[in-house]
């Protein structure tokens, strides 16, 4: 698979997640998606009047394609973290075995995702649910 490719996987991921969960600073939403290679988790957190998203969470958890060398997978993960960091967010990647584990958080306007920084804890949790996110 082509590094821009699984890139974009990546990064389609993450912004598929974000469209779907919400949670509150002390009070915050975690939403899970398992399957097909990959595992992610996401915690929102609100401000204490659960009416805005201060912060996002993310742990992706992918298998890298099959045939993967060392040497891709090492460039797999740098060039993820050098795309996070031009967005503003704070990541590290590393790599398991078959697997790449990204870490990321940020503000949602931090990721360009605006709209969902005012939407409430049932309204993620709808927009979660429609999207196959499970949130607690």
């Amino acid at each position: 698979m082509k590094k821009g490719m699984f890139l974009g996987l990546v990064l389609g991921c993450g912004a598929l997640l974000l469209t779907g969960c919400g949670g509150s600073g002390a009070h915050t939403l975690k939403c899970t998606q398992k399957g097909d290679g990959m595992n992610m988790e996401m915690t929102l957190h609100y401000n204490s009047d659960d009416t805005k998203i201060e912060k996002i969470e993310i742990t992706q958890e992918m298998e890298l394609p099959e045939g993967t060398s060392e040497t891709d997978a090492a460039t797999y993960k740098t060039a993820f973290e050098e795309q996070c960091a031009q967005t503003g967010l704070k990541c590290t990647a590393k790599v398991k075995g078959n697997t790449i584990v990204i870490d990321y958080s940020g503000t949602p306007s931090d990721v360009g995702y605006d709209a969902i920084e005012s939407k409430t804890m049932d309204e993620v949790k709808e927009q979660a649910k429609d999207s196959g996110l499970t949130c607690e």
